[in-house]
């Protein structure tokens, strides 16, 4: 244990503490046939510390009674700056006291604590070699500082309640996502894991006008400009050229991809693949220097998240193995809530806060730190990881990436190594279990939920029967282009099969295999991973399972007959009914 160092010996690069001799001075002069008088009643200060990017710069807070008083940012190993630190927070702290009066044991605490802060500090107090973080500056670092203090206030409170990701998806909601819960957040999450050694990278599939490129484009406005790498469409070489450290830790922003399946599409991706799995790309070129052709070698280091959108039901495979693949909601009670909402829109405007909430969660993303997650249930995990083929060996890695990305952004709530990595808790594996069902499931041959519901409208009326494509129109009452879609979806998860190929005017006869589809991807449940993990593991002695409620969609607005605005809902959101934060 650290003892609490003497101001007047341990003054660092400033000298020996004013407060020690003025003190002295102050106790001595009291008559001696006096009583000495009562001590003042000072307040105590709280030192907190946030990593506020590399190179050992931490944002440090001091708070007066829970009013915070003083804030800056500095290298806590630097004695200098720890002393001006003290020093400035003080005259904070006592404004109506001379730099004479000030208590003595009340520096020697802040020395104290920003000593204990500095041998055990909240994030590495040099980039672990794990985190593979250069000398680059972060440019969040830059931005926060430049924000204003109650955005940076109330971020901090957001990271620290107990209801944030159900404040998150709130947000979302008031930002314009109108239900689609799950697929919000997990976007949300993917943005967020870009501060991650390993990011994620999910691909958003739906039919044309399902709302994906809006879920992803409004879930995009709460990342900060200097994060977001947002392109409308991507060359095969244009990851190559652009400035160095461009791509590092950057959350990509990804048109939706061309729907031709060819080797041109494949190799445009090319590049993307090798900085999603090496987190980097080099490509070796032939170049004029002096008259002669010479081979220069271009790199560009990553990590990189990464978030694009397709129409098709089955992209490249080479991409999809990489990727988290998600689907968006097309079931009519989701056109309800997107009917109501933009009703609601109309008769009552855009919420009043939307940017304010903006800035908020941009303050979040700057405020993440970067490195890695650990998790110490891991093998416990892995011991009831249901295996189905050798694509797991992705999936079960997209898995442990989705709960340290959930991990990262509660690192406000999380324990840390003293290098600085979080600790993820069973409870972010809850989350991640919940946003992950569908995702894993369609991966490993499973469907999305509006090619479930299609399995179950056809499984009624044609079990044990021969079909066409139009009459899976009419039972499903889709475009027809849709039940296509859904029906490519099926075959590809071996649910239904070409029982003839359409030709000309004939078109494609089908029918139903007898397999039955995954929906929730095998993954095991919290409560088995609880009772596999060895008493070593770090979990608590008890589990009670999280309340996962927010990630519920709100009930459809029913149709009626009136025009009223009136009638509409208050909110023009979806998701505005959840607790705030």
């Amino acid at each position: 244990m650290l003892a609490p160092p003497d101001p007047a010996v341990d003054g660092g690069a400033d000298g020996p503490s004013r407060a020690a001799p003025a003190a002295t001075d102050r106790e001595t002069a009291a008559p001696p046939d006096q009583p000495p008088a009562a001590p003042p009643s000072f307040p105590d200060l709280v030192v907190t510390a946030t990593p506020a990017g590399p190179r050992s710069r931490k944002s440090v807070v001091v708070a007066q009674r829970g009013d915070k008083c003083y804030r800056d940012v500095l290298d806590l190993n630097s004695a200098s700056a720890r002393s001006k630190f003290a020093a400035a927070t003080m005259g904070a702290a006592f404004p109506d006291v001379e730099t004479a009066g000030w208590p003595p044991d009340v520096q020697r605490d802040i020395d104290r604590q920003l000593l204990a802060l500095a041998a055990v500090p909240p994030g590495p107090a040099e980039p672990p070699p794990a985190a593979d973080i250069s000398a680059a500056e972060d440019p969040r670092a830059a931005a926060l500082e430049e924000m204003p203090p109650d955005v940076k206030d109330e971020a901090q409170q957001l990271l620290e309640s107990p209801d944030l990701l159900a404040g998150v998806v709130r947000h979302l909601g008031a930002a314009g996502v109108v239900g689609e819960r799950v697929l919000a957040l997990t976007v949300y999450l993917v943005f967020a894991s870009a501060q991650l050694r390993k990011p994620l990278a999910a691909i958003v599939r739906g039919t044309s006008s399902s709302g994906k490129s809006y879920v992803v484009s409004t879930a995009a406005t709460l990342v900060p400009p200097e994060i977001l790498f947002d392109a409308t469409q991507i060359t095969a070489n244009a990851l190559v050229y652009p400035p160095p450290d461009a791509l590092r830790h950057r959350a990509l922003l990804l048109g939706e991809r061309p729907r031709a399946q060819n080797d041109e599409t494949a190799n445009g991706t090319r590049m993307l693949r090798e900085l999603l799995s090496a987190r980097k790309i080099s490509k070796l070129v032939t170049v004029k220097i002096d008259e002669q052709f010479q081979s220069v070698k271009f790199e560009r280091e990553g990590p990189v998240a990464c978030v694009e959108t397709t129409t098709r039901p089955n992209p490249f495979e080479e991409d999809a193995n990489r990727t988290l693949l998600l689907a968006t909601d097309e079931s009519e009670e989701q056109t309800r809530r997107i009917l109501a909402a933009m009703a609601a829109r109309a008769a009552n405007g855009p919420p009043a806060d939307a940017d304010r909430l903006r800035q908020v969660h941009h303050a979040i993303h700057r405020m993440l730190p970067r490195g890695e997650v650990v998790i110490p249930y891991a093998l416990a995990l892995r011991a009831r990881y249901a295996v189905a083929g050798v694509e797991d060996r992705r999936h079960f890695d997209h898995l442990l990436g989705l709960i340290a990305a959930v991990a990262l952004l509660h690192f406000r709530q999380r324990p840390q190594k003293p290098d600085g990595r979080v600790v993820a808790t069973l409870r972010d594996y809850e989350v991640a279990a919940r946003l992950a069902a569908r995702p894993v499931a369609a991966a490993r041959g499973g469907i999305g939920t509006a090619a479930a519901k299609v399995f179950e409208q056809l499984s009624a009326k044609f079990k044990g029967m021969i079909f066409s494509t139009p009459e899976a129109q009419s039972a499903t009452a889709l475009k027809k282009s849709a039940v296509c879609n859904k029906l490519n979806e099926l075959e590809e998860a071996g649910l239904v099969e070409k029982a003839a190929v359409g030709r000309g005017s004939a078109p494609a006869q089908w029918q139903l295999t007898g397999r039955k589809p995954s929906v929730t991807g095998g993954l095991p449940d919290p409560r088995q991973v609880f009772d596999a993990c060895p008493a070593d593991c770090g979990l608590p002695d008890g589990y009670e399972p999280l309340d996962l409620s927010f990630l519920d969609e709100p009930p459809a607005v029913a149709e009626t007959s009136t025009a009223d605005p009136a009638q509409a809902p208050a909110t023009p959101a979806a998701g505005s009914t959840i607790p705030g934060p």
